[in-house]
């Protein structure tokens, strides 16, 4: 219903925000419609009101029948000034957007010397600008757009010069955007099979790489064009290092989103390289992780994911910086979102336990996980599998592999081939249990001879959870 829309928007905002709403509408310049500001203070003291149609109406309509489309018609009023209510608030943290759109209202009016002068106002404030970005370039071309057709007609040589800067400044927009676009599509085909056309990116790079001062000069261009050739080249490093000069040399001069992007590529790129068996990137990628807590790249409304918190913990822990990790769980704890605070911190708590050998204390740590996520339950019981089988106790041990087991294939919420990923685990974990805990029944050179032949099975197997364990305990 339109009516719980537009009270779910306003009941959302942060109070600061609520009480700049209301003041937006209760100033007389953009609403003179006193049963609207009556509307919304309802909604913002006595919301109960809401709860029944009749009363709300009699409230607001005193004296009168109750009339659901004079209700409608308010509550529409009401979405409309909130709508307004945003676009004024965006504009108010966009200085530069609110100068540009002051020179589009005054290209339409008599008054070319008042447009002259903010326009060149805002020409040094861009020039000026610590931050950059793409709509930057477009910001340049509009400028000059509206100076280079206001006044007569006739041409002179500044409004040449002014039509060449537009031409200019529009190239670098279409540049920076179409390389900003082509790098978000072809992240979705790493992980999907979408169809997009890249014809026209190819004699964009074609152009690029004739003018190398182009993305000397550029830096937004330059960065978008590394994010990109470091997703379609993989295999060459160059891409990457480039993205790691402008990580260390640059990344003040870019604005919020394009420092998130820069940052961003540059950890796919490691994970890439990991995930191909490349671990020497795994240092890279925790030296990454480093300088994004260091430079708060991490973090969002000064809250880390659940994610990020267990990524930076089992890199962390897998190079054996068990100091620095330790430190990081205990420090990042208080910035996990709320509800998501204790299972993340007791899981990554027992995982760091884990690889430090201190296997009762994981068991420990993981009586306080909250089974409420899958994830949270197979990576708990992974670390739980690993653990008991490190202390020996393989009653314990086959019994969760069963259990586990069988919640992987009753569980409807988990993808077929990841099923199959931890079937395959579960079943060459059992293979191996029954091998090295049973090792007294063979001889060594059997022993030896069986874990061999379970090593090249599990090589062989494609999809696989947890590879790496396995063949490490096949040594």
């Amino acid at each position: 219903m339109e009516q719980s829309k537009i009270v779910r928007y306003v009941q959302v905002l942060p109070k600061k925000d609520q009480d700049k709403f209301y003041q937006f509408v209760v100033s007389p310049y953009f609403n003179q419609h006193q049963k609207t500001t009556h509307l919304l203070e309802i909604i913002l003291q006595k919301p109960r009101l809401l709860e029944n149609k009749s009363g709300l109406f009699k409230k607001l309509f005193p004296g009168e029948k109750l009339d659901e489309q004079k209700l409608h018609n308010l509550f529409s009023y009401l979405k409309k000034l909130y709508v307004k209510f945003m676009s004024y608030q965006f504009l108010e943290d966009n200085e530069t957007g609110l100068q540009l759109n002051a020179l589009e209202k005054l290209s339409l009016l008599p008054n070319e010397e008042l447009l002259v002068n903010r326009a060149r106002y805002l020409e040094k404030q861009l020039q000026n600008k610590q931050r950059q970005n793409v709509q930057d370039y477009f910001t340049k071309y509009r400028i000059n757009y509206l100076l280079a057709n206001t006044g007569d007609e006739t041409l002179t040589e500044e409004k040449i010069q002014q039509q060449n800067l537009m031409l200019t400044s529009l190239k670098h927009f279409f540049l920076a955007e179409e390389l900003k676009l082509s790098c978000s599509l072809t992240a979705y085909t790493m992980v999907s099979n979408p169809q997009y056309d890249f014809t026209f990116l190819n004699f964009t790079l074609e152009f690029i790489n004739k003018d190398p001062l182009l993305l000397e000069e550029n830096p937004v261009i330059n960065l978008y064009y590394n994010i990109l050739m470091s997703q379609r080249d993989g295999d060459t490093p160059l891409y990457y290092q480039n993205l790691k000069k402008l990580l260390a040399e640059q990344l003040d001069s870019f604005e919020e989103e394009e420092r998130a992007n820069l940052y961003a590529a540059a950890n796919n790129f490691c994970i890439a390289k990991i995930n191909k068996g490349q671990n020497e990137y795994r240092q890279e990628l925790f030296d990454l992780y480093r300088e994004g807590l260091k430079y708060k790249l991490l973090l969002s409304n000064d809250q880390i994911s659940e994610w990020h918190y267990k990524n930076i913990t089992t890199l962390g822990c897998v190079l054996k910086e068990f100091n620095w990790t330790e430190n990081f769980i205990q420090e990042y704890r208080d910035k996990l979102p709320e509800d998501k605070r204790e299972n993340a911190y007791n899981y990554n708590l027992a995982n760091l336990y884990f690889h430090k050998s201190m296997f009762d204390e994981v068991k420990d740590a993981l009586k306080d996980v909250q089974f409420t996520d899958t994830k949270y339950y197979i990576n708990a019981n992974l670390l739980l599998l690993r653990s008991y089988y490190a202390l020996g106790d393989t009653e314990a041990l086959l019994y969760l592999i069963e259990a586990f087991r069988i919640f992987v294939i009753r569980n409807r919420k988990i993808p077929t081939e990841q099923k199959r990923g931890y079937t395959n685990f579960l079943r060459f974990a059992k293979k191996l249990v029954m091998l090295k805990h049973h090792d007294f029944t063979f001889s060594r050179a059997d022993l030896s001879k069986k874990l061999e032949q379970l090593r090249l099975q599990i090589e062989k197997t494609e999809n696989l959870f947890n590879r790496y364990w396995l063949l490490e305990e096949c040594q």
